[in-house]
């Protein structure tokens, strides 16, 4: 008697067994929860934007190319910056008229490219291209991310005096050409302010764009046109 029950407390035990292992096998063979194969899936198939913005963190890198000018054939980097093409170096095409050097120093031209009175710059750029108007440079400037920043993401990581350099996110590459005046032999600010001109003009005046060692901003003027900039091109 005492065997028969042993035997039947055996078999009790290993039917336990059999039931708490079948429960188990099933346990492995249902869907597992989404949580964590969904994150690791979204993580796989996340994409870099090649959007080319340059945001508040400067995340982005603009698109850049290069163009001939085939009047001389110099080449210009350019850049892609929203729906606009700039030229990212000052232009350097000689005009046969109201057009400078530097101090008439034509080692300045490699660097600053020539310096033109508003009448000539207007004709300046090349076949394709066009001066910029007071509303493409506040274009421009809403782009990257309002007139009183613009400056420091225009302006070059190198050439401004007294740590007056910016940090060229933008790739607008802005150099300090300085200025001067038709008539008047003197060159002036090279090294603290670029100046930049626009096609639009105001009676004797015509509006244009300046960087300042000294400031973030890319600032907005008015100048008399006898006033010899530089010159950046945007494309048409």
């Amino acid at each position: 008697m005492k065997q028969i029950k042993n035997a039947i407390a055996i078999l009790l035990i290993i039917q336990l067994f059999d039931s708490c292992t079948s429960s188990e096998d099933t346990k492995s063979n249902q869907p597992q929860p989404l949580s964590t194969s969904l994150e690791n899936t979204e993580k796989t198939n996340i994409k870099t934007d090649t959007i080319d913005k340059v945001d508040s963190n400067n995340s982005a890198i603009p698109i850049t190319s290069i163009f001939t000018d085939n009047r001389d054939g110099k080449k210009y980097r350019t850049v892609k910056l929203g729906t606009q093409t700039w030229m990212a170096e000052n232009l350097a095409y000689k005009s046969t008229e109201g057009c400078w050097a530097y101090k008439n120093d034509q080692n300045n031209v490699k660097v600053y490219g020539y310096m033109y009175n508003w009448e000539t710059a207007k004709r300046a750029c090349p076949s394709g291209w066009h001066l910029p108007s007071d509303a493409e440079w506040t274009i421009l400037s809403d782009y990257l991310g309002g007139a009183d920043v613009a400056g420091q993401k225009m302006k070059n990581t190198n050439g401004w005096i007294k740590n007056g350099n910016g940090n060229n996110s933008s790739r607008f590459s802005g150099l300090p050409g300085g200025y001067h005046m038709d008539g008047d032999d003197n060159f002036r600010t090279m090294g603290y302010y670029g100046h930049f001109w626009s096609s639009t003009e105001d009676d004797v005046w015509a509006w244009a764009r300046y960087l300042d060692y000294n400031k973030t901003e890319l600032i907005r003027n008015k100048d008399i046109k006898l006033n010899v900039y530089s010159c950046r091109c945007v494309l048409d």
